[in-house]
């Protein structure tokens, strides 16, 4: 009996087995939308596009999950298929490298962690600003750069998307820069410089800049 029954679950494995998806498929539809692509043990796996109602993504699954590269587009009745994220991913969250268009008309183009920026990266604004530097869990945190749609910039460090340590205001209308410490956004010690009036000039610099011949220099200096 024991026999009898080691041999009937092992031939229900099998069956099991044989019936589970593998390979590439042409297309699969679920309770989850459409699936054409790759599949290892009835899971996506390798390349393959999924759509939905509502989004597509094309790239790399592992064990069922967005791993590797892929894009992933949202759909609109407008517009039809708007990309959201391009770049890297690692089990089912941007991870690596990657562009995210934001649904405002902003987009970020730098490192991701766990679904969030994270790392090195630069983020257009839809209102024209702009930000250059580090990120710690889709906040500014480390060095950056600032720039303001009407031309001023802050550079300097940040902590939770804050300015928060040394850093210096720059308001390129007067010439004035701000140059202090900075806690919670707000300047808590700084001095003030007046650019314009420390880099002003008599006259301004001919161009092209003329050259100067040394030798002949020399040759004056030599004569008796």
């Amino acid at each position: 009996m024991v026999m009898l029954d080691q041999n009937k679950r092992s031939s229900i494995l099998k069956i099991e087995n044989s019936s589970k998806r593998n390979g590439k498929r042409h297309l699969i539809v679920t309770n989850e939308g459409s699936y054409k692509g790759d599949w290892k043990n009835d899971l996506k796996h390798g390349i393959g596009i999924h759509k939905t109602t509502s989004y597509r993504y094309d790239g790399y699954w592992l064990n069922g999950r967005r791993h590797g590269w892929g894009v992933l587009s949202k759909f609109s009745e407008e517009n039809g298929y708007r990309i959201v994220y391009d770049g890297e991913w690692g089990q089912g969250k941007p991870r690596g490298h990657g562009i995210r268009q934001y649904s405002d008309g902003g987009y970020y183009n730098g490192d991701w962690k766990n679904g969030k920026r994270d790392g090195f990266g630069e983020m257009w604004y839809a209102n024209e600003d702009y930000y250059g530097g580090l990120w710690l869990k889709d906040l500014k945190h480390g060095i950056g750069v600032y720039v303001y749609s009407n031309g001023n910039r802050f550079e300097g460090n940040w902590k939770d998307d804050r300015k928060n340590g040394q850093g210096s205001l720059f308001n390129m209308n007067t010439g004035i820069v701000q140059q202090g410490l900075w806690r919670m956004d707000m300047c808590v010690q700084s001095e003030v410089f007046n650019t314009k009036y420390r880099q002003a000039a008599v006259r301004s610099t001919s161009f092209p800049i003329p050259k100067v011949s040394i030798f002949h220099y020399l040759t004056i200096i030599a004569q008796p």
